[in-house]
C-alpha cells in the first residue's frame, strides 16, 4: 500500500490538470468531461506524455482508496485523450487510417503546442508507447479487454513506421519521430531506451492478452520479433 503522503502527492497532481475530484459521485463521474483546455501543458490543454500518467494516476487512487469511481473517471479520461488526439490538429477530421471501429488506426499525435518544427507536433516513439502501457495498465484494472486491444492496435498500426527494415548487414533500425500523417521521417536518429520499452511493452500487450482474450491474440507476434533483433545488435 502507498503511504498518505504519496497518494496526497497524487491527488495534488491530478488537481491542477483536472479540478477537483474529491467527493464526485458515481453518478457525476459517468457524465463527467475533463476541462475544454485541462492544464496537462500541450495544444488545448492535451499532452499525451503526460496523459499517460495521469491516467496511472487515477488508477493508483482507485487501488489505493478502493473506490470504483476513479476508474469511471479514468475511463471518460481516456476517451476525451482519444478522441482530440486521433484527429488532425484543427479537429476538422481524423488521422488517415483512423475508423469507427479502429480509433487508433492512424495513431495519436503528441500535442505539442507548437504546429511545426524540430519540437513541434508529430508522433514520438517514447509517447506512443506510455500510452500503450497506460492502456495496458487499464485493461488489468477494469478487467475490459478493450483497451489491451486498443494499446495493440496502436502497437501494430505504428510500428512499421517507426521500425524500419533495411537492406544489408545493418538490417533494422528505428527512429524517433514521425509526421502527423506517419509518412515522413521527422528524426531519424533512435531514442536511448526505445528498443528496450518497445519489446518490454509490446511482451505486456501480448501477455496480457493472453491472460483476457479466448483464444489469445498472437498479433504483436511479428514485432517482437523485430524488437528482439534490434536488441541482439552489437554495441
Amino acid at each position: 500500500m502507498a503511504s498518505a503522503i504519496n497518494i496526497q502527492r497524487v491527488k495534488e497532481a491530478t488537481r491542477p490538470v483536472y479540478g477537483p475530484l474529491e467527493g464526485i459521485s458515481e453518478d457525476a463521474a459517468r457524465t463527467w468531461v475533463p476541462l475544454d483546455k485541462p492544464g496537462a501543458g500541450g495544444h488545448r490543454g492535451w499532452y499525451l506524455w503526460a496523459d499517460a500518467f495521469d491516467v496511472i494516476n487515477f488508477i493508483t487512487l482507485s487501488k489505493e482508496k478502493s473506490s470504483p469511481i476513479y476508474l469511471i473517471l479514468v475511463k471518460r479520461l481516456v476517451s476525451a485523450v482519444h478522441d482530440v488526439l486521433r484527429s488532425t490538429r484543427d479537429g476538422s477530421a481524423r488521422l488517415p487510417g483512423a475508423t469507427d471501429d479502429e480509433p487508433l488506426k492512424g495513431g495519436l499525435r503528441i500535442g505539442k503546442m507548437d504546429a511545426h518544427g524540430g519540437d513541434g507536433v508529430g508522433q514520438y516513439r517514447h509517447c506512443l508507447t506510455l500510452w500503450m502501457f497506460a492502456l495496458n495498465r487499464l485493461a488489468l484494472a477494469t478487467c475490459e479487454k478493450v483497451y489491451n486491444q486498443l494499446g495493440a492496435e496502436l502497437a501494430k498500426t505504428i510500428h512499421p513506421h517507426f521500425v524500419k527494415h533495411r537492406e544489408g548487414a545493418d538490417g533494422l533500425r528505428m527512429v524517433w519521430k514521425i509526421s502527423t500523417d506517419m509518412k515522413t521521417v521527422l528524426v531519424p536518429s533512435e531514442g536511448h531506451l526505445d528498443t528496450a520499452t518497445g519489446f518490454i511493452i509490446y511482451r505486456l500487450l501480448e501477455r496480457v492478452a493472453g491472460l483476457l482474450y479466448e483464444p489469445p491474440s498472437g498479433v504483436l507476434i511479428d514485432e517482437i520479433s523485430d524488437y528482439r533483433q534490434l536488441m541482439s545488435r552489437e554495441g
